[in-house]
């Protein structure tokens, strides 16, 4: 992953910065980042665009269905490119891990709080 990161023009990953995606039916409950991704970042030194998605479920046939039979709008919210150079510039610990993934789960809460004030009070896509 960080060799695809690094090299070549056009590779987009993405990455759930909690290390898995959060199953809770909440849009805007977050799991814990792992260090994992603030090591990949540190080291591949990729541009890293925050995206905040909801709408998805969690029951893949009925997300299909639901693209002919009405369902749940998906929507997606992109942040802009952040500045990383701060961490980079920091030695390799698992402490700069963490801190560059909660930096990057803070920006991607930033989106859903955005989502939250656009689509509350059950205001449609």
């Amino acid at each position: 992953m960080t060799h695809l990161c690094r090299e070549g023009a056009g590779n987009v990953i993405g990455f759930h910065p909690e290390g898995t995606r959060n199953r809770s039916d909440d849009p805007y409950s977050y799991l814990r980042p792992q260090p994992g991704v603030g090591k990949l970042i540190k080291e591949a030194k990729p541009q890293v665009v925050p995206i905040f998605i909801t709408g998805l479920g969690n029951n893949l046939p009925r997300q299909v269905l639901g693209n002919w039979f009405g369902g749940e709008k998906v929507r997606i919210h992109f942040g802009k490119q952040l500045d990383l150079s701060e961490f980079i510039a920091r030695k390799d610990h698992v402490r700069t891990y963490k801190e560059i993934g909660e930096f990057v789960m803070s920006r991607i809460a930033d989106l859903g709080e955005a989502d939250r004030e656009l689509y509350s009070n059950g205001a449609k896509a």
